[in-house]
């Protein structure tokens, strides 16, 4: 009885990570970066989904075989994985679909953080996968999520931050964001103190865009307050500004679901049948202008990977330097 007391115990402290392991970030960067000039950027940002009823390879296979054909600059990602909650179990599920992309010929450096779990099991993470070398990195906590089962850990960050500087464009700060999901009042601390991280990390790392991207689990009807505070900071809803919506509700609704990021129609990953926009690309800079944003990954723009769709966008500068785009591209 003694006996299997003590290994009951012991599977106690493995399943609830009791046992003392500190999740860190994962990090890899290039060693070399694309040379030639870029006069426009692409971002795409996604929840990629722990637990689904397919497994994650061949959920990631799709993504690779999209990027294949869609070159993109910069990925942000949330649910990405440090523990069982993927399958198979790995250690950093960033570090996986880099290599995947790195088989397929295209390269990408990354950065992941732990986001919530029981470290060093069952971990969520967030993560930035640029194909550029990251000349900054930081990361940061919107608070602790009371509402969620298990201990908060020291190591728990749900925003991560990579610095970037493109050829021919200029240097990006990009953020990428898995805000909890409690109540509507644990929303606007969590954007408050997102904003206050934002600002102290672009005035500590001056860029010419500052790109804040992910899964706020927040829609504008429900939270317009969470939303406003973006604006307030000088930020522009991407997808709304490059599909020319000038009230920003009407980019999902009945009438128009083009925005939907959650709970489409069709999707097999989600039993959620009321489309909502809770995946977001923000975007803040003087001269920074939107060419294009669209919602993909969502049946009609690429087939489901995720019970989330990704937002994929296009931004351009107002104005070019011609002297130091010419001398980039000789």
């Amino acid at each position: 009885m003694q006996k299997n007391s003590f290994w009951v115990a012991i599977l106690f402290l493995l399943v609830f990570g009791l046992i003392p392991n500190q999740v860190s970030a994962d990090f890899q960067n290039l060693t070399q970066q694309p040379p030639e000039p870029q006069a426009s950027v692409k971002i795409l940002t996604l929840n990629v989904m722990q637990r689904a009823s397919e497994a994650r390879e061949s959920r990631f296979q799709r993504i690779v075989d999209f990027l294949v054909t869609t070159p993109v600059h910069l990925l942000a990602l949330q649910e990405l994985s440090g523990g069982s909650y993927d399958t198979p179990p790995t250690q950093d599920s960033g570090a996986d679909l880099a290599s995947m992309l790195g088989a397929a010929g295209l390269q990408y450096g990354y950065c992941t953080e732990a986001n919530w779990g029981y470290p060093p099991y069952l971990v969520f993470k967030v993560g930035i996968l640029p194909r550029y070398i990251m000349l900054a990195t930081a990361a940061a906590s919107t608070g602790t999520p009371t509402d969620l089962p298990g201990p908060d850990f020291p190591g728990r960050k749900n925003i991560v931050m990579a610095a970037v500087d493109i050829p021919g464009f200029g240097k990006i700060n990009l953020y990428s964001v898995h805000i909890y999901n409690p109540s509507e009042e644990g929303i606007d601390p969590q954007i408050d103190a997102l904003m206050e991280f934002v600002n102290l990390t672009d005035a500590q790392n001056p860029a010419v865009a500052s790109l804040v991207a992910g899964d706020m689990n927040f829609s504008i009807n429900d939270s317009p307050a969470a939303y406003q505070k973006f604006l307030d900071q000088g930020f522009i809803d991407s997808y709304a500004r490059a599909n020319g919506f000038a009230d920003p509700k009407n980019c999902c609704t009945p009438a128009s679901t083009g925005g939907c990021t959650f709970g489409v129609p069709g999707n097999p990953f989600t039993s959620v049948d009321s489309p909502s926009r809770i995946d977001f690309l923000f975007i803040r800079g003087q001269g920074i202008r939107v060419k294009q944003s669209q919602v993909v990954f969502n049946g009609v723009n690429a087939d489901f990977v995720s019970d989330h769709c990704a937002v994929l966008t296009e931004i351009a500068r107002a104005f070019i330097d011609p002297v130091r785009f010419l001398l980039l591209a000789e």
